[in-house]
């Protein structure tokens, strides 16, 4: 299991309390969060790269 840095758990923070309106309920597990995030129509990656300023992935 991935943990997340903090710089990603503020993101990803941010990013549930824009779609659901209420503080994230668990942290330190990012591919819980994303999962949840994507089963809600969430584009969690391309919010997350940009929150974190990573370019963002290209198929090759």
């Amino acid at each position: 299991m991935m943990h997340a840095t903090r710089a990603e758990d503020q993101a990803l923070a941010e990013i549930w309390m824009a779609h659901f309106g209420a503080p994230m309920p668990i942290y330190g597990v990012p591919s819980i969060t994303k999962r949840v995030l994507r089963e809600h129509g969430v584009d969690v990656d391309a919010q997350l790269n940009a929150k974190l300023k990573r370019p963002e992935k290209t198929a090759a």
